[in-house]
């Protein structure tokens, strides 16, 4: 029975693994993660359960990626449902249905690309579970856009078996596209231009994330959406929220972890249209084993932020019996069913069921169309637009500057937005809304300026200081009227001069730790011309290391290197603090107060 499948045989080629960290079994309990939405510090800590949220995402534009194990589990996510999934990024993956639900054939073809892999057998395999509808139709996968990423120092799954994934694919993407990376000096690891990660490029070690100086999950993400995105924010400015969920609502057991997380973009969270991506960890990436940091460090959320794009980080347990997964892989073999790989798939079903609960907030009716101005005064502005051409709508908002105005009843498709000022810039957008109060996605904005002199600007006020972390200070202001850009000033010189700010907001980056900073800010009208500063506001970066918590029992503290043994008896590394004895039953919480330097306690 597949349950029964002995451990010594599956340590062997369980993904991210090595050859020698093969040999040294990890055994993981199900961590007793509580659940809460995350402080300002983003700090992955312990509180109170949360519910999977819901937001304004339509179900038929989700795009996953993964690597090695996660890496297979999202071309299967994606082959099997292909109705929702258009895109995918695959990092050191294989093709669909390789190990076939065999462990031996994981271990030999899927990772050592011997015996070679018979793409045509995964291709015909594809087709005849689609006919039968074990898989969505293949035909959904014309137009599908995946990046494929291989290594070539990858020696845990070798550089042969995403070739075989670019063939594979290659057999039902026509119209859609497919970017095979394969010339990177990287390891067995996430490539990331994250200055913050340890691991060299060649470093196939925990937490398999390396610095590569290549932007892995950008380079994926603009593969996958067609086009290219709004840059990302830098390192460590993140505004948004990480969320961590109960996943137990949705299965229990079948090596799937009680929680998983999301990261969420303001601009989501306040049910503006956004997309959904799901990234699957590896083996031995999973958040008891190593944190949060494929959760925080391997740049999806960076870009994320600017894309309106809802991040769900789904994650695994690790478990020596039912199922046998002690180094927290996903199922891409069949250590849970014979279904593994399909629709009907324990792990998949559940992975579905939080899609569709992610999604549930979607608003189907469509924006109007082609928002355009008519005559233009010194103190007024005429808008018209085309008509939504979705059925059920019963008015249009008008938005100016971001704020809502006015609303008009369909069939009007034209505003006279009066009492303007002069010579002074405005930005205009609308929405359509139905009879239950369901609001489209606002047009694109459009800039108008209207006639005469502009007047002069006062300075803007209620400058406030409203979050930092160790290299970033955010501050915020109230709007000025007739402001179409303002001016940032770090202790008395003007900061992004190469870009206009037109938001009321900016997040100050690259400051170092622990230090004050004072800010002032102008407001500038269309011709340029800059008013007074502001009051100063004074605001503090906070210091450079994260505490982070880790309960767990003692065995495991020891093999993710958190403790030492010595004579029977556990120590905490860098402190010293007994522990108590090195066993599965004794369980305490370390705190990383420093890096690599953990006491017994809480933060």
């Amino acid at each position: 029975m597949r349950r029964s499948i002995i451990i010594s045989v599956i340590i062997v080629f369980l993904g991210l693994l090595t050859v020698h960290e093969a040999i040294r079994i990890e055994n993981k309990q199900n961590a007793h993660l509580s659940l809460q939405i995350l402080n300002d510090n983003f700090a992955l800590n312990q509180t109170q359960t949360v519910s999977l949220p819901s937001y304004n995402i339509d179900p038929k534009t989700v795009t996953v990626s993964g690597i090695s194990s996660g890496g297979y589990m999202a071309v299967q996510f994606h082959v099997s449902f292909s109705s929702n999934v258009v895109g995918a990024g695959i990092f050191a993956g294989g093709p669909y249905n390789c190990a076939a639900g065999s462990q031996s054939t994981a271990t030999s073809t899927c990772m050592n690309g011997s015996p070679a892999p018979n793409v045509n057998s995964y291709v015909s395999t594809t087709k005849s579970r689609a006919a039968s509808g074990a898989i969505d139709p293949v035909s959904n996968l014309a137009s599908s856009r995946v990046f494929i990423f291989s290594g070539t120092q990858d020696t845990v799954v070798k550089p042969a078996l995403s070739s075989a994934l670019n063939t594979y694919y290659k057999s039902f993407i026509t119209t859609g596209a497919i970017n095979f990376v394969n010339t990177i000096n990287a390891a067995h690891t996430q490539p990331t231009n994250n200055k913050d990660v340890k691991n060299a490029c060649t470093t196939a070690a925990k937490p398999y994330i390396s610095y590569c100086n290549y932007d892995g999950a950008g380079v994926a993400l603009e593969t996958i959406f067609g086009g290219k995105l709004s840059s990302p924010v830098a390192y460590g400015s993140l505004t948004g929220s990480f969320i961590q969920f109960d996943q137990s609502e949705f299965v229990s057991g079948y090596g799937i972890a009680k929680t998983g997380f999301l990261y969420v973009p303001r601009s989501c969270a306040n049910n503006q249209s956004c997309k959904l991506h799901i990234a699957f960890h590896g083996c031995v990436q999973n958040y008891d084993t190593i944190g949060d940091a494929y959760i925080k460090q391997i740049g999806l959320n960076e870009w994320a932020e600017t894309n309106n794009i809802v991040v769900m980080y789904p994650q695994t347990s690790s478990t020596f019996s039912n199922p046998s997964n002690p180094n927290g892989c996903w199922d891409w073999f069949g250590f849970n069913n014979d279904a593994y790989d399909t629709k009907n798939g324990a792990q998949m079903k559940a992975l579905k069921k939080m899609l569709d609960r992610i999604t549930s907030n979607f608003i189907s009716i469509l924006p109007p169309g082609a928002l355009s101005p008519g005559n233009i005064t010194e103190n007024s502005v005429h808008l018209h637009w085309l008509a939504s051409p979705s059925s059920g709508v019963t008015g249009t908002n008008i938005y100016r500057n971001g704020a809502k105005i006015a609303t008009v009843s369909t069939p009007e498709t034209s505003f006279i937005d009066k009492n303007l000022l002069s010579g002074t810039a405005y930005l205009y957008s609308v929405s359509s809304i139905d009879s239950k109060g369901a609001e489209s996605p606002k047009t694109a904005a459009i800039r108008v300026v209207t006639k005469g002199d502009a007047p002069p600007l006062s300075p803007p006020s209620g400058l406030k200081v409203t979050g930092s972390t160790s290299n970033t200070i955010s501050i915020a202001w109230d709007a000025v009227e007739g402001a179409a850009d303002y001016n940032v000033y770090r202790d008395g010189k003007r900061v992004d001069k190469t870009l206009p700010i037109t938001n009321t907001e900016y997040v100050d980056g690259g400051l170092e730790a622990e230090r004050k900073y004072g800010y002032r800010v102008s407001a500038l009208n269309v011709l340029g011309v800059e008013s007074e500063l502001s009051e100063e506001v004074k605001g503090e970066t906070k210091n450079g290391w994260k505490c982070v918590e880790y309960t767990t029992n003692n065995y495991n503290q020891v093999q993710a290197g958190r403790a030492t043994v010595s004579g029977g008896s556990c120590f905490a590394v860098g402190s010293g603090d007994a522990m108590g004895l090195y066993n599965t039953f004794a369980t305490v919480t370390l705190a990383e107060i420093r890096s690599g330097y953990y006491i017994v306690g809480k933060c």
